[in-house]
């Protein structure tokens, strides 16, 4: 046989052999891999779709220099490092992320990722952020189903529903998307009364309803403590510093009522407003109290809302009910526009 098409057989046999070891390796995570559920985070409703797939962004896309641990954070290296995130595991299978690290860890729940980007490293700014892929940025999806995922992504009513990933792990970290779910509970925001022209010629913040609403068909029970303080301010990732809230009198961890709670009928929706001209809710900027209206354009803010742990709700008559977890609203600026 001609030496050259030995050589173009045995290529093409070397690469039948790694892919099929890939699929191989595919399917037994997926029979094998320890269950979890990754939440989406907020997308933006412009940009979802690539033709059959669903793309995807998770919290622990973006990983926040404060978030990373060991030598990765004195040593980050180029684009294609290998990365560990730990994981710790919530409600009804959620996953939420601890840390980033350069280390395999010995036991616990992690995922193998690799940075996508050289760290953005913004010498000006207090945040530092690095990207992380995981090979389950993209969702195959039958054809025709694309766009019922695609609108609830988007929002229906203006409320969007969290995608929450159904992943398998291997021992080793690799990743593989199973399938998907929705969050029972849905979120929407909208600009009571916006704000002309600066800060310095119209001093004030805008006033923001949020909505939550009930999508599954049993009641949920949400809890809404005394000033506001289910929910917390949060600077987006991207914000180039933190902003501290300046009311700290909140107590999460105080002994629960029947009257904190609020029962969702299916389909039905709770509505909070969120004043941010009240000094409820001003953040410190270079040490001084402000209001996010004051702050540059640049720097968005989304509303979490955070359930009480399982415990804290034993005494509850409707605890059975209570919905566990976070979600968070679509990005949005103190002076107007959400993203």
């Amino acid at each position: 046989m001609n030496p050259k098409r030995l050589l173009i057989i045995l290529a093409i046999l070397f690469q039948v052999v790694v892919l099929s070891i890939m699929v191989i390796e595919r399917e037994w995570i997926v029979v094998k891999g320890q269950r979890i559920y990754l939440r989406t985070a907020p997308v933006d409703p412009r940009d979802i779709m690539r033709g059959d797939y669903v793309r995807l962004t998770y919290d622990l896309s973006h990983i926040p220099f404060d978030r990373i641990q060991g030598n990765l954070k004195n040593c980050m290296k180029q684009k294609g490092q290998i990365v560990y995130i730990v994981f710790q595991l919530g409600e009804n299978g959620l996953a939420t992320y601890k840390y980033a690290t350069d280390t395999k860890p010995k036991d616990g729940l992690y995922i193998r990722g690799r940075i996508s980007d050289l760290i953005d490293w913004r010498m000006n700014y207090s945040q530092t952020i690095m990207n992380v892929s995981y090979g389950i940025e993209s969702y195959f999806v039958e054809q025709g189903k694309g766009r019922d995922i695609e609108q609830k992504m988007r929002g229906i009513d203006g409320i969007q529903f969290p995608m929450e990933m159904n992943i398998a792990l291997s021992p080793s970290g690799t990743a593989v998307i199973i399938g998907h779910r929705w969050s029972p509970l849905g979120i929407g925001t909208r600009i009571l009364n916006g704000t002309v022209g600066t800060f310095k010629e119209n001093p004030g913040s805008i006033t923001l309803r949020v909505t939550l609403k009930n999508d599954s068909d049993k009641p949920i029970g949400i809890v809404n403590l005394h000033d506001q303080c289910s929910f917390r301010l949060e600077p987006e990732i991207f914000c180039k510093k933190k902003y501290p809230q300046v009311y700290t009198a909140c107590n999460t961890n105080r002994l629960l009522t029947d009257s904190d709670v609020v029962i969702l009928k299916p389909n039905s929706v709770h509505e909070i407003d969120f004043d941010f001209s009240n000094p409820r809710w001003y953040v410190f900027e270079q040490k001084k109290a402000v209001q996010i209206g004051a702050l540059e354009t640049t720097e968005l803010f989304r509303i979490v809302y955070s359930s009480p742990l399982p415990e804290q709700c034993s005494q509850l008559t409707h605890k059975d009910s209570i919905w566990h977890g976070y979600i968070a609203s679509r990005r949005f600026h103190g002076r107007g526009n959400i993203d």
